[in-house]
């Protein structure tokens, strides 16, 4: 993870990104403020070890935006830029387990 003028910028999402960010950051309370702040996810190509995380990510990421409910800032966006191929597995997930 990145982190530029206070915003994040993840590149790839393995299996195990959620939990390697609380292993990084210690506490699920400073977990949810980087996730808060991430604006972009970029998986360069398929294969779990650069994709399969950011189903957990966008998830985790929806709750606290939910659980702020209209204190949400409307700007505040996640963009997931993925291969072409995987744009519909994209669309399903958000579509279907993420609401």
């Amino acid at each position: 993870m990145v982190f530029i003028k206070g915003h994040g910028l993840l590149m790839d999402c393995a299996e195990g990104s959620y939990g390697q960010l609380l292993d990084h950051f210690q506490t699920v309370e400073r977990v949810n403020e980087v996730l808060l702040k991430l604006k972009a996810v970029f998986i360069t190509h398929i294969h779990g070890d650069h994709q399969l995380g950011i189903i957990k990510i966008m998830l985790e990421r929806d709750k606290l935006l939910e659980a702020q409910g209209a204190s949400v800032d409307p700007n505040n966006k996640l963009f997931v830029v993925v291969p072409s191929i995987m744009m519909d597995y994209v669309q399903t997930m958000r579509n279907t387990v993420l609401k």
